[in-house]
């Protein structure tokens, strides 16, 4: 399952319609990725994260900054390796320095946690398995990605 890509979407609503659907004229956008470090900075967290062209972008995460997901999360579950969506974004600065790489920093409203490491085992050889959470599935994963198995929450009648 391929969840690496920054996605930037722009929610536009014009005209008489918008009124229609309760839609303003503002735009909202949003980045998606897998985080690959965490940066104390002054105000707070910048949480790198990375998409499918392996091209990377900054996220400023402070005390305003709202955090959720299909849990209760804390600052400490963005993880590496875990995936996550920041909405409502702004630019803070070009040019923010990243191991040599320069990047776009944004601060985000909201981010939401959408896959994260949930927690490790081991197979009888010795083989790491990650355990992954992702809406209401469990994804057991090995280091290099490849899936061995996906288990879903089932849901009956009450």
């Amino acid at each position: 399952m391929k969840h690496k890509s920054i996605i930037f979407t722009a929610m536009l609503c014009f005209g008489m319609s918008s009124s229609l659907f309760g839609c303003t004229n503002q735009v909202e956008l949003s980045i998606y990725g897998e985080v690959v470090d965490l940066i104390a900075a002054d105000g707070g967290q910048v949480i790198i994260i990375e998409g499918d062209s392996e091209s990377a972008s900054a996220i400023l995460v402070n005390s305003e900054t709202t955090l959720n997901g299909m849990r209760d999360i804390e600052l400490e579950d963005l993880t590496s390796g875990a995936y996550i969506t920041a909405r409502d974004i702004d630019t803070v600065e070009s040019g923010y320095d990243y191991d040599g790489e320069e990047l776009e920093l944004y601060s985000a409203q909201r981010i939401e946690l959408t896959m994260w490491r949930d927690s490790s085992l081991s197979l009888l050889n010795g083989t790491a398995v990650d355990v992954w959470r992702y809406r209401n599935r469990k994804i057991y994963m090995l280091p290099d990605k490849t899936e061995l198995l996906v288990e879903e929450d089932c849901y009956g009648p009450d």
